[in-house]
């Protein structure tokens, strides 16, 4: 670091050594021109310094750094991403009841109308698209896991957020519930520690999600403040930890493998850290 420090200091004084010998060079020539042509010199000689700080020449940096582009998402096939998220859970937000329930057949004839829709294509992975309408019924009807023909908004939305999260044991749920408790106050959460709480899913963009000269898209956060708006309480703009910490466990039927499956792995893998690398997420098990 230190290094880096004064090379970049030896860098400004050979770019202001430049400068004054510029300048002296611009006054040397004119008053040159003015003895030549026998011509008065101005009174005031007004030696023009470039300011180093808004110099179009490099100045912090020998090989000027690429431009940075605006933060963009690494679109996956097998995902939402947050605009589409976005947009999906404000429209279904219309379609619930006064217990926040959807019925099934409005759902299945929301998602058939936006599916056959050219103009809607965009609103879907990727990988829902190549599956066919078949397919995103079964995804659908698996949501339904109490069989009683309708779905929370609430579980329906929060599901579709975590649909490449690895299905979580009873144990990180435990976890996340308790880390959850530990910044709120009398069981409500705010939206910043809300998001910054750790969580099972943190891991499932382990991946760095960024493009060529783009900065780190943090796409977990962001996921994070839309969970945070689906299940936050409109008066006091807080999360309810026991509530939310519920859908996540009424998400489990989902989770019929639980621990059994973890355990199975570490067993046949040898490391817990390969276990939970070949773990189902939530989409894999609506597919089954």
């Amino acid at each position: 670091m230190a290094k880096s420090l004064y090379n970049k200091l030896d860098d400004w004084i050979v770019y202001g050594i430049k400068a004054e010998n510029d300048v002296l060079y611009d006054q040397t020539k004119m008053i040159k021109k003015a003895i030549e042509k026998t011509e008065k010199l101005p009174k005031d000689l007004n030696p023009n310094f470039p300011e180093i700080s808004s110099s179009h020449k490099p100045v912090n940096y020998l090989d000027i750094p690429p431009i940075m582009l605006p933060k963009s998402e690494l679109i996956q096939p097998n995902r939402f991403t947050l605009t589409q998220l976005f947009g999906l859970t404000e429209e279904l937000k219309f379609l619930q009841d006064d217990n926040a329930d959807i019925d099934l057949p409005v759902l299945l004839q929301f998602f058939n109308r936006r599916f056959m829709s050219s103009l809607s294509k965009n609103d879907f992975p990727q990988e829902w698209i190549n599956q066919g309408i078949k397919r995103m019924h079964k995804i659908i009807e698996g949501l339904d896991t109490q069989a009683n023909g309708v779905i929370s908004w609430k579980s329906l939305c929060t599901l579709l957020c975590l649909l490449d999260a690895p299905i979580p044991t009873q144990a990180e749920i435990d976890e996340y519930a308790q880390n959850l408790l530990d910044r709120s106050e009398n069981g409500e959460i705010e939206a910043e520690e809300f998001a910054r709480c750790p969580s099972f899913f943190d891991q499932q963009d382990i991946i760095v999600q960024s493009l060529p000269n783009h900065p780190v898209f943090d796409r977990v956060y962001l996921l994070k403040l839309l969970l945070f708006s689906i299940h936050r309480e409109l008066e006091h703009d807080v999360v309810a930890v026991d509530g939310f910490i519920q859908t996540i466990m009424e998400m489990r039927p989902l989770a019929t493998f639980g621990e059994s499956m973890v355990k199975e792995d570490i067993m046949k893998r040898g490391s817990l850290k390969k276990a939970k690398a070949s773990r189902k997420t939530y989409i894999n098990a609506l597919l089954e």
